[in-house]
């Protein structure tokens, strides 16, 4: 009798302990909020997908081409410079310089460290009655991405383009006002960092900011007669045609997966030309003026995408400068479209 008490009493106790150790079931008011945040969750998931982007404009990509892949994308500028800007950013009106420029991006990953961007060029120029085209200068750009861009972290990527002097340059006919140069005359070279970064501030419209810094440092250009640099009869020596920085800021919104807004801001600066040789003498039997002094611009480029699929990609946009120094004022028009395969 005296060990079956025992036996109840350990029963009791440890039932008690067991029922102790198990945890309480919440309140339903925290069971009716964890089920909202669950379903919040859930429907924001259903509005999340992968973005189709073509790009904006202007600012680089941070990613390479992967190896064995190919991309090309062919772009037609319609330009109209229509005045200039002087040395206060005073504007002022000039007879229309009107430009057509098709050109063509090649983009293939050599492996999965380097790529290669080629970009060949053709220049339509018109003004007063005057006309010339050609080819224009030639690009080609090797690509290293130093970042992949992940969910917490930006891609970064470095690239080294060198531009060649395909363009027409000098000997320059007198009655067309340096309309008939077509390039630089510089084999110029370009250290770029490019950056990107995914944002999900919203889950159906996702946000893809990059940024662009780019330093171009040219080659001396031997020039003759009248030139891209400015000259005239007799002129014969080099110009240092100067540095340049480039600062490009971009943002794509995407309304749908198909459909995106892009928008680029663009801040460049160019030390001055600097010539030495003879000078020469301009149409009216003045010295030529050679070389310029230094210049900036701000611009934007805002355009639209449609992205039809990953591999199919259009977009236009205009592209425009204000308050500039000592450049001239032009509006742009732009198409393009990109196939990947």
């Amino acid at each position: 009798m005296f060990r079956d008490k025992i036996l109840l009493s350990l029963l009791l106790v440890s039932g008690s302990l067991f029922a102790h150790s198990q945890p309480l079931p919440p309140p339903p008011s925290v069971v009716a909020k964890q089920i909202s945040s669950a379903e919040t969750e859930y429907q924001q998931a259903l509005k999340m997908f992968n973005p189709w982007y073509s790009g904006p404009l202007i600012t680089g990509p941070s990613a390479n081409e992967p190896p064995g892949q190919y991309s090309i994308q062919p772009y037609l500028y319609y330009i109209n410079n229509f005045a200039t800007f002087d040395n206060n950013r005073n504007s002022s009106s000039i007879s229309n310089i009107q430009t057509i420029n098709p050109l063509l991006v090649f983009v293939t990953g050599i492996t999965n460290w380097l790529d290669i961007t080629i970009v060949p060029q053709a220049v339509f120029n018109w003004q007063s009655g005057e006309s010339s085209q050609g080819l224009g200068d030639t690009s080609v750009t090797l690509g290293i991405p130093l970042i992949r861009q992940s969910l917490h972290k930006p891609g970064l990527r470095f690239t080294i383009t060198e531009s060649f002097p395909t363009g027409r340059y000098e000997k320059l006919n007198a009655n067309k006002n340096g309309i008939d140069a077509l390039g630089s005359g510089s084999y110029e070279t370009t250290a770029s960092l490019n950056g990107s970064k995914m944002l999900y501030f919203q889950a159906d419209h996702p946000l893809n900011a990059r940024f662009s810094l780019n330093y171009t440092v040219p080659a001396n250009v031997h020039v003759k007669r009248f030139n891209a640099y400015g000259g005239g009869y007799g002129t014969s020596g080099r110009v240092n045609p100067g540095n340049s920085f480039t600062g490009n800021a971009a943002i794509e919104y995407s309304f749908t997966q198909n459909f995106v807004f892009a928008t680029d801001f663009s801040y460049v600066y160019t030390s001055k030309a600097i010539f030495s040789g003879k000078r020469g003498l301009d149409a009216d039997g003045n010295k030529a003026d050679v070389g310029g002094p230094s210049s900036d611009l701000i611009s934007f480029a805002p355009a639209l995408e449609y992205n039809p699929s990953p591999d199919l990609n259009f977009i236009a946009g205009v592209w425009f400068n204000i308050y500039s120094r000592n450049v001239d004022q032009f509006v742009s028009g732009i198409v393009s479209v990109v196939f990947n395969f």
